[in-house]
């Protein structure tokens, strides 16, 4: 995320809901060391749009992690299925060796493998 961040000439991503040690306390247990003994008190702020940190919005987190899957999608590949695959039968410590020997370990394609 940082590279692209760098690479598009954004500026670095800042968490939106952390506010500091003092303030994340202060929003889940509440202002006042005595309002951390009764459960369920009333905490400040509002439960379904918490506080967010300055210069930040309720929607900078989603925005970022679109940004971030639209770069994977990007960069994926589609890879064709050499052979088919079935582990019927095959116990779980044995699976690995079995894969190994029965598909090789190239991982790709090339001619070298």
């Amino acid at each position: 995320a940082e590279v692209r961040r760098r690479r598009n000439g954004e500026k670095k991503f800042v968490f939106p809901y952390d506010l500091g040690k003092s303030k994340n306390k202060a929003a889940v247990l509440g202002s006042g060391r005595f309002s951390w003994l009764i459960p369920g008190g009333a905490t400040p702020g509002d439960p379904v749009w918490p506080s967010v940190r300055a210069g930040s919005t309720h929607f900078d987190l989603s925005m970022e992690q679109i940004a971030q899957k639209t770069e994977k999608l990007q960069r994926s590949l589609v890879m064709p299925v050499r052979q088919a695959f079935s582990a019927a039968g095959r116990c779980c410590c044995t699976y690995w060796c079995w894969v190994g020997w029965e598909f090789g370990c190239a991982l790709c394609d090339c001619e070298a493998c």
